[in-house]
């Protein structure tokens, strides 16, 4: 898969930074860091290799963006490449480099191909703790980087060298395991789709070793973990593979329900063999999804028929559970948004993504594959996306958007439920006619609204672009047109709405966040004479507007408390009216000292009554109600007693729980610095267990830790490896408003050490937990 030039790499690196498959190195030398590199390129399964250059070095303080610093020679840097390469691993690795200028400069294109599975893995010579060398000597490919692999991660390397995929694994299995009935349904699907199939002929025994279902062990036949799979018993799938089992969850809104009250409209959780699970599953799917009425040419009898083309499901779940990794504990997710569905399973795709719809498949699980194909559940081989895509467009449906992350080991597909460009989404893009925008200028825009955020791997799915030219399409969005607003870096790198794109909606929503005016009007008949006062003072107070634009957005969530309190200045109004002839005479006296009211403050204390002590509270909100401040003035005196209520609501604006269980912040308080994972993990998921919690409120929750360390060494194991954490927005990654909840395998987790989490607990109520502090 060598196709790109060292123009196009540098490109892609400006453009997207640092990615799975390329690396900048600043190239003094082929030392370790180079060699790592390659040896994670070789790798990392589904890669399709990976691209080195050498004489380009990351941003600094002096360059914005990736720059060319150059190699000086460059003889002498292939030879100790191709020497490396040959004698620091126990397999040696045909790269492909050459010498090229770019802008003037000298740089090296190396190329690492993928080795095929029976030569993994690439490792280095040598004993552990010796250079290159720490734990395996084993390196695979990151999202930017390389990570040395632990022994876990190494088995599925040695699983693809032997030949022996995990399905062909002898558990604790016993033929009773297999169920009569579902042995009996493969004879009767298998006679519809080719009645003189041979196996059929044959006994069970002889039937099953034939499609490798079953090995002799212990002179007994005993089914393999593919043969449990398709025609084991739902005991013996409980007992022997618990986590295999497809959860579907019905979501009544389009964001994933962070309200531990009312998480799921409906659950359905699935045990059984394949061949009794597949129907069921699409039975359930199809049964929800919304009618459309059709009717067919020539025909006079109407037909009603699932908005999604039952046989887009079909191919949907046949994909999901032919190519999961049963390695892992994690059941198949189905989760029906009111706009989509989102299927989400264990193992990434062995196919790379820009590839996925192209003829030709690799199997995870080649055993379960033939089965399912022989009985018609599946497509040709290689052609499903292909089919799925086809049959929606046919629709008027948009194409699924895939997601395969490699280091999380996961799948994720989307079906949006209706057109990205249908009459609402167009009625939406007119505002936007004066821009002439191009059509895939236009399914970024809408995408970025139906999930609050698009990146490049987004775009891409709903559209033919390569990874350049999407990126291309969304920084003309946000450069040149202002209608993105641009988040995060590199790889993370996001957009959402800017704020002349925001739907009306989402703009009378804001309006209505903000402006606290409604109940005022009234009162600034009364209050008009005031106003003349108030406004020579105007200009002294502007210059301090500036230092609390940072908390703007933190009063907002608050206006809820200040609208209940609208009551209490009303009915105070008629008490400040009596005063306001007493502040008249001293208006004059006032008028000489505005240009220095720091030095009269004492002149002045005996006419400051209640502002002074309001002044702050008033600031933030000067820019909504400029309209209306002499009807403040009126009520500052009551506004006094609402300050308590004000700063009591702070901890909730830098803390995801307004009241934390006492034996959770007595752990908090006891946390050190430089505390072990034993002690800082079990926290991460009980924070997270009690409501979904950005990676910034945990780093401060944590006694204000720094948030990228955080993530790599605590938060994304919990995640990727131990399953323990969830994303809030596992359709976007790179969600803007991106946060962690604990799964149901860390509430688990959370009871083995002695945490008990009652997440319908209100605040400030005693915690119903259990818990031994270690």
């Amino acid at each position: 898969m060598d196709e790109l030039t060292a123009e196009e790499l540098l490109e892609q690196l400006r453009q997207l930074d640092e990615n799975p498959r390329i690396e900048a190195k600043r190239g003094r030398d082929i030392g370790p860091s180079v060699m790592q590199s390659i040896c994670a390129f070789a790798n990392e399964p589904g890669l399709g290799g990976g691209y080195l250059l050498l004489g380009v070095q990351e941003p600094d303080e002096t360059h914005s963006t990736f720059f060319i610093s150059g190699v000086n020679d460059t003889d002498d840097l292939l030879n100790s490449l191709q020497a490396n390469c040959r004698d620091q691993f126990e397999t040696p690795i045909a790269v492909q480099g050459h010498a090229t200028v770019l802008e003037g400069k000298k740089i090296i294109r190396i190329f690492v191909p993928e080795l095929d599975p029976a030569a993994k893995p690439c490792v280095f010579k040598g004993l552990c703790g010796k250079k290159n060398k720490r734990k395996t000597g084993v390196w695979r490919r990151g999202l930017n980087s390389d990570y040395e692999c632990s022994q876990t991660e190494i088995e599925p390397l040695l699983l693809a060298k032997s030949g022996t995929g995990f399905e062909q694994v002898l558990l604790d299995s016993q033929w009773d395991d297999l169920d009569p009935a579902a042995i009996a349904l493969y004879r009767n699907l298998r006679t519809k789709v080719r009645p003189d199939a041979e196996e059929l002929n044959a006994s069970d025994p002889d039937m099953l070793r034939a499609l490798h279902l079953v090995k002799h062990k212990d002179g007994h036949w005993v089914p393999n973990v593919a043969g449990l799979l398709l025609m084991g018993k739902p005991l013996a799938l409980r007992r022997l593979l618990p986590a295999v089992r497809v959860d579907y969850i019905r979501i009544a809104g389009s964001q994933w329900v962070e309200d531990p009250e009312q998480r799921f409209a409906t659950t359905l959780d699935l045990r059984e063999p394949l061949l009794r699970l597949i129907p069921k599953l699409e039975a359930a799917i199809v049964d929800d999804l919304p009618r459309h009425f059709h009717l067919e040419e020539g025909s006079i009898q109407r037909t009603d028929q699932p908005l999604l083309p039952q046989k887009v499901v079909r191919e949907a779940i046949v994909n999901a559970v032919m190519h999961r990794d049963y390695q892992v504990n994690q059941p198949i997710q189905v989760v029906r948004y009111s706009n989509r569905i989102e299927m989400k399973n264990a193992g990434y795709s062995l196919k790379p993504e820009t590839l996925l719809g192209e003829m030709g498949s690799k199997l995870r699980n080649p055993i379960l594959a033939a089965v399912l194909y022989d009985l018609n559940f599946a497509e040709t081989k290689g052609s499903g996306i292909r089919t799925m895509r086809s049959m929606l467009k046919k629709v008027g449906l948009t194409a699924p958007v895939f997601a395969s992350h490699i280091i999380a080991n996961e799948f994720l597909a989307t079906y949006l439920l209706h057109q990205l460009l249908g009459e609402e989404q167009l009625s939406w893009l007119k505002r936007f006619s004066h821009l002439h925008l191009a059509d895939n200028d236009a399914r970024a825009l809408i995408l970025a609204k139906e999930t609050g955020a698009v990146d490049n791997a987004g775009l891409r799915a709903v559209t033919d672009l390569d990874t350049l030219s999407a990126s291309q399409v969304l920084q003309r969005l946000h450069h040149q047109l202002g209608l993105l607003q641009k988040g995060g870096a590199g790889p993370a790198t996001y957009y959402r709405l800017a704020g002349q794109a925001c739907t009306e909606e989402e703009t009378g929503l804001r309006s209505q966040r903000t402006d606290n005016t409604d109940d005022l009007p009234s009162n600034t008949d009364d209050l008009r004479s005031n106003t003349g006062d108030l406004r020579s003072n105007t200009g002294d107070l502007r210059p301090n507007t500036g230092d609390l634009h940072p908390n703007t957005g933190d009063f907002r969530s608050n206006t809820g408390d200040l609208r209940s309190n609208t009551g209490d200045l009303r009915s105070n109004t008629g008490d400040l009216r009596s005063n306001t002839g007493d502040l008249h005479p001293n208006t004059g006296d006032l008028h000489p000292n505005t240009g220095d009211l720091r030095s009269h403050t004492v002149d002045l204390r005996s006419n400051t009554g209640d502002l002074r002590s309001n002044a702050g509270d008033l600031h933030p909100n000067t820019g909504d109600l400029r309209s209306n401040t002499g009807d403040l003035r009126s009520n500052t005196g009551d506004l006094r007693s609402n300050t308590g209520d004000l700063r009591s609501n702070t901890g909730d604006l830098s803390v995801p729980s307004p009241s934390l269980p006492d034996a959770l912040l007595e752990r908090l308080r006891q946390l050190k610095p430089k505390a072990r994972k034993e002690k800082l993990r079990p926290l991460i998921v009980w924070l997270c267990a009690l409501q979904p919690c950005k990676a910034d409120q945990l780093a401060q929750l944590l006694g204000g830790r720094q948030v990228a360390s955080l993530k790599s060494n605590h938060i994304n194991a919990l995640r990727a490896k131990s399953k323990l954490l969830a994303y809030t927005h596992p359709e976007v990654v790179n969600h803007p408003e991106q946060a962690y909840t604990a799964t149901a395998k860390g509430l688990r987790w959370l009871k083995e050490q002695g945490i008990l989490v009652n997440k319908s607990a209100k605040p400030g109520s005693p915690p119903s937990r259990q818990e031994n502090p270690p």
